[in-house]
């Protein structure tokens, strides 16, 4: 979401890199303790509940929903059958890295073409290379060894980067990992989101007094979700009876770009609760950043990209370049305090005041919290209370007034 160096690239393969050194493989108990629980009857449980979101959300908001993801709907049901149970199951996973080794409970419920001797697994995985919902990790890389050293850079630790970044002793590609596709991830998941409506992320345990490194990687990191079409009875899945639904006479989001933003508060929101809950005071602002500046006082423009296209409101213009999670996980790492995340969100909460103004009398009380206004003020008022702890009063009188300045949490206080 947040703007980057498009011309080089390098962002998106150090942040690849970075991802494959922190990503944790799915736990013994998810591997072989979920995966081997499908029975063959309920093994397309996954598919099913899969399918029946993605043609619900393509049927009754086809306006929500941009070239590239009608696209994307269509591509995942053309794909064989073995294919779109091995992705309904890796959206399922923390990931987006993961290892051909761990598919090996869901290999067992694939049924092999007699016709071919390359395993069913394998076919299943090619197909969604091609269709480019998922790539391999480079075998041998440069950059992605320096990245992987980041994060283990003592020499207790130089197995880890090896593990980290697949390397082995034997030829075999097997322990190289894998990576689902973020941007079509996002778009999958967001429409999961919008057939149900969740208004938060889901809960991740955060660490005690944790760092504000650990915060920019938490803030990224896939949780699996218990959506509500997928029922869980002893361990086993199954899918709900499907339900036919009504296109709603007046849409909850009008146009793209308001469900968009309001995506993209929803993830600075959930951010703004990981920092509340989880890090320290003493790792959120640097000595040189206490007290207030006039630097600080100034409102810049938005950088994300949901909230700085106040000037070009047409839909087409806006979804050819449309923010998704992966966006901020990308440039996450240039957010390097809490006055650098609180300046954004400032300056994402006045533009959206400004884009929704004129829609305001129209909004319904009820409906607030699916407003991206609503969402941003709800942040605001979390970081006031942050900056009340750590004792800066004057960060906090200013964004306080501003807070009650738009009259959406005005009772709050």
């Amino acid at each position: 979401m947040l703007r980057s160096n498009k011309s080089t690239g390098k962002t998106s393969v150090m942040s690849d890199a970075v991802a494959a050194a922190d990503a944790v493989d799915p736990s013994p108990d998810e591997v072989d303790g979920i995966d081997e629980e499908i029975k063959e009857e309920r093994a397309n449980a996954y598919v099913e509940h899969f399918v029946h979101i993605v043609q619900s959300t393509k049927a009754l908001f086809p306006t929500l929903l941009t070239a590239d993801e009608h696209a994307a709907i269509d591509t995942y049901l053309a794909l064989p059958a073995a294919a779109q149970l091995v992705y309904s199951r890796l959206f399922q996973r923390k990931g987006p890295w993961f290892r051909t080794t761990s598919l090996s409970a869901i290999a067992d419920h694939l049924h092999p073409d007699p016709e071919s001797s390359v395993p069913p697994l394998q076919t299943a995985l090619r197909a969604l290379e091609t269709a480019s919902f998922i790539r391999r990790c480079p075998k041998d890389s440069y950059v992605d060894a320096l990245d992987a050293m980041k994060s283990a850079c003592t020499i207790p630790e130089i197995q880890a980067v090896m593990v980290a970044t697949g390397a082995s002793k034997s030829k075999s590609a097997a322990r190289y990992k894998t990576k689902i596709h973020p941007r079509t991830r996002d778009a999958f998941y967001r429409m999961h989101r919008l057939m149900y409506m969740t208004l938060s992320l889901p809960v991740q345990p955060t660490l005690k007094r944790a760092t504000w490194g650990d915060w920019q990687r938490a803030v990224c990191r896939y949780e699996p979700t218990a959506w509500p079409g997928l029922l869980v009875t002893f361990g086993k899945v199954a899918a709900f009876p499907k339900v036919t639904l009504a296109a709603p006479s007046r849409p909850l989001f009008p146009t793209l770009q308001a469900l968009v933003a309001y995506e993209c508060a929803s993830v600075l929101r959930h951010a703004t609760r990981l920092i509340v809950d989880g890090v320290h005071l003493d790792h959120l602002l640097p000595s040189s950043a206490r007290g207030l500046t006039a630097d600080w006082l100034d409102v810049r423009p938005p950088t994300l990209l949901a909230f700085a296209g106040a000037a070009s409101p047409s839909i087409s213009s806006f979804s050819s370049s449309q923010p998704t999670k992966a966006d901020f996980c990308d440039n996450v790492h240039s957010v390097d305090n809490m006055d650098t995340f609180v300046g954004e969100l400032r300056a994402c909460l006045a533009s959206s005041l400004h884009l929704t103004r004129e829609d305001d009398n129209q909004r319904r009380v009820f409906l607030e919290p699916y407003d991206a206004t609503y969402a941003l003020a709800r942040s605001m008022d979390l970081v006031v209370g942050v900056y009340e702890k750590l004792g800066e009063y004057d960060k906090a009188l200013v964004l306080l007034q501003e807070l009650l300045a738009t009259s959406v949490l005005g009772h709050k206080r």
